[in-house]
């Protein structure tokens, strides 16, 4: 297989959706950045950008919306500038992190817990917090998901109660509380466009094509992955193509992982020069 090929067609797709290039910086900051301590040079994301096909001034104006959006905040030395995870963005980019390539989620079942809403003026906000933590919408005053682990916690602008349903009902439940239909779509679209593509085929890449490469299909997941509310096998049906678009993203991105942070090596810089190495937990990305 054509190996310039593929990225190109991959560019060429990515390019093609109208991807948001804010939420690609999001995914280059969390996939390669924050493992080796968060802060990079404005110049190294404008480098990679512009290998992908984004002019600066469009990378620039997204960094800009980035920062005011406190997902990033920005320092100066000299006369470079160099961008890091926001406070308030760190614990959004620690749990996604642990969604993406932690230990897959795999229950039988769960019992339901569900958070009824407070009228308060934090209303908004709190259940923007719990969408992004998987949960959906019951009733106007009430988010539920399955109680897979510790209750999130709230500030007082709610109350916590737990809940079983028949199995019977599990499945229509899950169907008109989350998009469980379109999230199976986007993950069979994800696994015919990639399953054709077999680790090997991108083992001569470049380290900088395979850091592109590693970029989209991360990028491509990451927007499946975050919007799946990791629901219990009992709320699925039984064809669910959540396992098998996470097989293939785990085989491919691990032949990539290697070639990518050489280039990264050799090319990113900090504050204090070139990046230091990555974190332990990079190598154990996808264990299973």
């Amino acid at each position: 297989m054509d190996q310039q090929y593929v990225i190109n067609s991959w560019l060429e797709r990515l390019h093609a959706r109208h991807s948001r290039l804010g939420a690609l910086i999001l995914t280059m900051m969390g996939d390669a950045f924050i493992p080796r301590g968060g802060a990079v040079a404005l110049s190294s994301i404008l480098e990679i950008c512009a290998a992908m096909g984004f002019a600066g001034g469009a990378v620039r104006t997204a960094m800009s919306r980035l920062q005011a959006d406190l997902w990033l905040e920005s320092n100066r030395v000299g006369r470079a500038s160099f961008y890091a995870p926001h406070a308030r963005g760190k614990p959004v980019f620690a749990a996604s992190i642990k969604r993406i390539y932690g230990p897959r989620l795999t229950l039988d079942e769960a019992p339901l817990r569900l958070i009824v809403l407070d009228q308060g003026a934090g209303r908004d906000a709190l259940r923007t917090r719990l969408e992004r933590l998987g949960y959906g919408q019951l009733a106007p005053s009430i988010m539920v998901a399955p109680a897979t682990g510790p209750a999130p916690e709230l500030g007082g602008g709610g109350y916590v109660l737990t809940a079983s349903a028949a199995a019977s009902t599990m499945r229509p439940l899950a169907t008109r509380i989350w998009p469980i239909t379109d999230i199976a779509t986007q993950y069979r679209h994800f696994i015919e466009t990639y399953e054709a593509i077999q680790p090997d085929d991108l083992a001569t890449l470049t380290p900088r094509d395979a850091l592109i490469a590693r970029f989209v299909l991360i990028h491509d997941y990451r927007l499946i992955i975050l919007n799946d509310p990791a629901l219990p096998n009992q709320m699925l049906p039984p064809d669910w193509p959540g396992p098998a678009a996470r097989q293939i993203c785990a085989a491919l991105y691990k032949s990539l992982l290697s070639a990518s942070e050489s280039h990264i090596s050799d090319t990113a810089l900090g504050p204090n020069g070139p990046l230091p190495p990555p974190n332990p937990p990079l190598a154990l990305r996808f264990p299973d």
